[in-house]
């Protein structure tokens, strides 16, 4: 989309308090690509401020979100207390929304609400809704309007009403029906000729990622066995990141789990380095979770590895929004492991 985009930023809604004495002071900061914009402090604005201030942006379809922040006013430095990534097409409906935010360090703890309403004028937005044109017409023209509508009420009611004739010609020809009915051959030999083409192509399966909070780590996983241990041990679901095989097709290579007693974190990877990194970091193998590929073929993406030094923590993602996660969350990009197809 490309044009205008005003967005008014009404407030927030059970925010984080990170003021230590007294009432925080709110503020919000917004961007899109090289624009930027700020709204007032809300002097002990506390866990509900209220900005009610609007922004135009100019979108030229360079980036698909609006990122907000929103901050507790300080002498030396403003503290962030939460963020959001807000999708374009989510701001163009003229419609007064609440989004979630989230902490900047812990991407998944939902620390309040950012109360905003888009309008957009531009081009590739929501259709507007026709002028309307009754305004502009004499007084009297209604009135005329009204004998058309009485002539092609009529006809049709009479016409369909005396002519039902079709329906009892259908009715008394059943014959292709008694024709298709007697001769199933073909489906028999169709049916009987499936498992030649089926059994050598893999069923695709979902490649899950999970959560644990006080393990500090994320968790890739696709087999049944691995969705059953991340819930028994308190993960939270995040999202269908990306699909992989669930067993082994031409050209694709084993997508293996590792597991350290002593950092309590999972490692997913593929590549021939990845592994050895694993083994020589003191991990230990558990399961193949399923099949990708090792490098680049047509309709696949990424499966992009991250590191977080003090959470001491191996995050392995496909997803846009995973990656955006991970490095607002302060991760490192190590490398693209392996290649899947999108969720």
């Amino acid at each position: 989309m490309v044009g205008p985009l005003t967005i008014t930023v009404h407030g927030c809604i059970g925010l984080k308090d990170v003021q230590t004495f007294g009432k925080q002071d709110p503020l919000c900061k917004l961007h899109y690509a090289k624009e930027k914009f700020q709204t007032k402090v809300h002097d002990d604005g506390g866990k509900n401020p209220v900005w009610e201030q609007s922004f135009i942006f100019n979108l030229d379809g360079s980036e698909d979100s609006v990122h907000f922040s929103v901050l507790n006013k300080n002498t030396v430095s403003d503290d962030v207390i939460g963020r959001a990534d807000v999708p374009v097409d989510r701001l163009t409906k003229n419609a007064k929304e609440s989004f979630q935010l989230v902490d900047p360090n812990a991407f998944k703890v939902v620390v309040g609400q950012i109360v905003l309403t888009g309008s957009f004028k531009g081009k590739g937005g929501p259709a507007e809704p026709a002028a309307a044109q009754p305004a502009a017409q004499p007084a009297a023209q209604p009135q005329q309007q009204q004998q058309p509508q009485v002539v092609y009420q009529q006809q049709p009611q009479v016409i369909y009403q005396q002519a039902p004739q079709p329906q009892v010609v259908y009715v008394q020809a059943p014959q292709p029906q008694v024709i298709y009915q007697q001769a199933p051959q073909p489906q028999v030999i169709y049916q009987q000729a499936q498992p030649v083409y089926q059994a050598p192509q893999p069923q695709l399966t979902a490649l899950n990622v999970y959560w644990n909070g006080s393990r500090n780590d994320n968790f890739a996983t696709a087999h049944a066995e691995g969705i059953k241990a991340a819930q028994a041990s308190g993960y939270q679901y995040i999202r269908a990141d990306a699909k992989v095989f669930s067993s082994q097709a031409s050209g694709t290579v084993p997508l293996n789990v590792y597991w350290s007693d002593a950092r309590k974190d999972n490692f997913t990877c593929a590549s021939a380095q990845g592994q050895k990194d694993a083994l020589a970091a003191g991990y230990r193998f558990i399961r193949t979770e399923g099949y990708v590929y090792p490098s680049f073929v047509s309709g696949t993406v990424p499966l992009k590895s991250y590191w977080h030094n003090s959470r001491q923590d191996n995050y392995t993602c496909a997803h846009a929004q995973g990656q955006r996660d991970a490095l607002g969350a302060g991760y490192s990009f190590i490398r693209d492991d392996c290649y899947v197809y999108p969720a």
